[in-house]
């Protein structure tokens, strides 16, 4: 099984420095939110191998191919897989981690952006998860000096777009 992992570096200039303002986003291949991969926020019902709550955790995507773990603190991951045909072997599991770093990095929460329809409930003993949402992109929304991040997902893959604001130095992003 292929999966392929494109990341796209769009610039965009804004026209304001207002927080959550909508900028346009390059978008050369013109499939921007298509299909079916959603990110859900985390409202608790994220588990890790222990069954423990998930801290840290602000969205994971849903849909078919990577999946994607946004943090809340200016990092992801990405994980996929590779399923062996031979029932003794074990099956490959791959990730790629990415984290803003550098002396202008900062520590940026995530917001759900473009609200997906429907919404999803979660019961696990005596705990319960409702209305929760997702989202067809993930924003940071400044992850360095005059830099938001965004992620969204396209008919090939996850997608990362940079949108550095004006008088910022693109120079100082460092992944």
């Amino acid at each position: 099984m292929n999966i392929r992992l494109f990341f796209s570096l769009c610039v965009a200039a804004a026209t304001s420095l207002a927080t959550h303002a909508q900028f346009a986003l390059v978008d050369p291949q013109g499939d921007m939110n298509k299909g079916s991969v959603t990110y859900e926020e985390n409202a608790g019902q994220f588990r890790n191998g222990y069954g423990d709550t998930e801290a840290g955790l602000g969205f994971r995507s849903r849909g078919f191919g990577t999946t994607t773990y946004c943090g809340e603190q200016s990092d992801m991951y990405f994980t996929w897989g590779s399923p062996d045909t031979i029932a003794a072997t074990a099956d490959t599991l791959f990730k790629i981690g990415m984290r803003v770093v550098g002396e202008t990095a900062l520590e940026s929460k995530p917001y759900g952006l473009n609200l997906a329809p429907g919404i999803a409930n979660y019961y696990k003993g005596s705990e319960s998860y409702e209305g929760v949402h997702s989202f067809h992109s993930v924003v940071y929304p400044e992850v360095n000096d005059s830099v938001e991040m965004r992620l969204l997902h396209g008919q090939f893959g996850p997608k990362l777009a940079f949108i550095f604001r004006p008088g910022s130095n693109p120079a100082n992003l460092q992944l």
